[in-house]
């Protein structure tokens, strides 16, 4: 049995990894209200009511989707109609998420079919701190569809809690192909980690289309990297690579192979009836253009510290140096493979904003292993201190103003189930509820949930055979008088006269 470390070492290894558990802390605390005060809303009705059933679960590969990890993960979440389950879950996978992006590029790179010794980091806590609370800042303020894909349940199924299974399998990949080993291996040698790799390969491969191709090209750009620096001589080891891509192959099979892609493009009949150059001259002529702004801040942080790193250069510099440029290849193959897709939602470029996250984590590892403090490096290390403060104000701006009109939201969603209530108490064949009224956002086209309005679905959770219909307001409301009070006169007049014939037809003999 090793004996316990001298006191002095416990205090530095706390100082170590404290800093880090209080701004993970600070993450849920800042997440949970928000995902508290979310309601259920859009798909999130549907994907309750499909179920985790076998049956269920084909079905919707069959007629729908592909994304079976996805659609799955989202209704075993919403099958205990819990909303602080759901509000909870949210919430880790976001902070999983930022430590994910976090940790994924923190490892040493081998250059040589030698192997030396692992790789120590002698950096101050603090940095790798300031690391994660910038990735966090870029994450929150550079979202294009910030309320979508994180404070939906069914959003963040296919946005978050996916590409946390993604990242986690890309970093245990990318350590197993590049990191720096103590010794050379002689076999395949199936570890803990390598077998945990493996399992995660074909449900990473099944997340999302975009990003598990462009994961596909960056896995088999690695792999010939690997056997040109062993030498071109194949090693047993390298048979591992080639079964973790298979098996992230097959699942990004399953996914674009699944019969319920080619059901559901057939709703989209424009994009149908256009050719191939026309979809290929609309994607790189209009919707390229739109994303990469939506994407502005994270380009241009990313391009800024790209050529900041060309001044540093050390080798661990330049290694994380082309770590992000494979991420920014990465986020380039990922927008624009959805060429061949339909439509380009704010919320599908959910994987090119990871790609170049990763891309600046890298970058900002470079910088924590210089370890020293001298001409060049001192300047960068303060502008990078200005920029995170900057980017934590207007954070702080973005948060209150969210956390305000989400509180609302809150308050408007009472209403609205207890004007279902109400309507299912009296028996009404139409039940009005009024819709929601924002405040305002810093970003209000990213920062509030989708509205789609799903009034089929929302009778069924409901448990109400009425037709749900919701009515246009002009103002925050917070009680059911003053909804009812925000109805025009016309609006009023038609709401009365379907009320008078759903009781008429009550009253009908059957």
């Amino acid at each position: 049995m090793s004996p316990l470390p001298p006191p002095a070492r416990l205090i530095h290894e706390r100082k170590d990894w404290v800093p880090l558990l209080l701004a993970l802390l600070a993450c849920v605390a800042l997440m949970l209200p928000l995902q508290w005060l979310t309601p259920m809303h859009s798909d999130d009705y549907a994907y309750t009511h499909k179920g985790i059933s076998w049956a269920a679960t084909w079905h919707h590969y069959t007629s729908w989707s592909g994304r079976l990890v996805a659609d799955f993960l989202s209704s075993a979440v919403l099958a205990p109609r819990s909303h602080a389950f759901a509000a909870s879950i949210n919430t880790l996978a976001f902070v999983a998420l930022i430590v994910l992006l976090w940790w994924l590029p923190r490892f040493k790179l081998s250059t040589a079919a030698s192997f030396t010794s692992a790789f120590t980091v002698s950096a101050r806590p603090w940095m790798a701190v300031r690391a994660y609370v910038l990735l966090f800042l870029l994450y929150w303020l550079g979202n294009p569809a910030l309320g979508e894909v994180n404070f939906w349940i069914v959003g963040s199924a296919n946005y978050v809690w996916t590409n946390v299974l993604h990242l986690l399998f890309l970093g245990l990949f990318l350590r197993e192909a590049l990191e720096t080993k103590p010794t050379p291996p002689a076999g395949p040698g199936w570890s803990t980690r390598s077998t945990l790799t493996l399992l995660l390969a074909p449900i990473a491969g099944c997340t999302n289309e975009n990003t598990s191709l462009s994961t596909l090209l960056l896995m088999v750009l690695v792999c010939l990297y690997v056997i040109v620096r062993d030498g071109v001589r194949w090693r047993a080891w390298h048979g591992k690579l080639v079964v973790y891509g298979l098996g992230f192959a097959l699942g990004t099979a399953a996914l674009l192979l699944a019969p319920g892609n080619a059901v559901r493009r057939r709703i989209f009949i424009k994009w149908n009836k256009l050719g191939w150059d026309d979809r290929v001259l609309l994607h790189f002529t209009e919707r390229v253009p739109l994303a990469l702004h939506h994407l502005g801040l994270l380009l241009l942080t990313a391009l800024v510290l790209l050529l900041i790193a060309q001044r540093v250069r050390t080798a661990p510099a330049r290694q994380q140096g082309a770590l992000s440029w494979l991420f920014m290849l990465a986020a380039v193959v990922s927008l624009s493979v959805m060429v061949a897709s339909p439509v380009l939602p704010q919320r599908s470029l959910a994987g090119t904003q990871m790609y170049l996250l990763l891309a600046i984590s890298a970058l900002l590892f470079s910088w924590e292993a210089q370890g020293r403090e001298d001409g060049v490096m001192r300047p960068l290390r303060q502008g990078l201190n200005v920029f995170t403060a900057t980017l934590a104000l207007v954070f702080a701006l973005s948060y209150g103003l969210m956390l305000r009109a989400y509180h609302q939201v809150s308050q408007q969603n009472a209403v609205r189930q207890q004007l279902i209530h109400e309507g299912m108490a009296r028996g009404d064949v139409y039940i009005f509820i009024p819709k929601y009224h924002w405040l305002p956002l810093l970003r209000d086209e990213a920062e509030h949930f989708t509205e789609f309005f799903n009034d089929e679905m929302m009778s069924w959770y409901e448990g109400t055979w009425a037709a749900i219909r919701q009515f246009d307001v002009s103002g925050p409301y917070s009680t059911v008088e003053e909804a009812r009070a925000m109805l025009t006169p016309a609006q009023g007049s038609a709401q009365q006269a379907l009320e008078a014939w759903g009781r008429d037809i009550r009253k009908r003999p059957r």
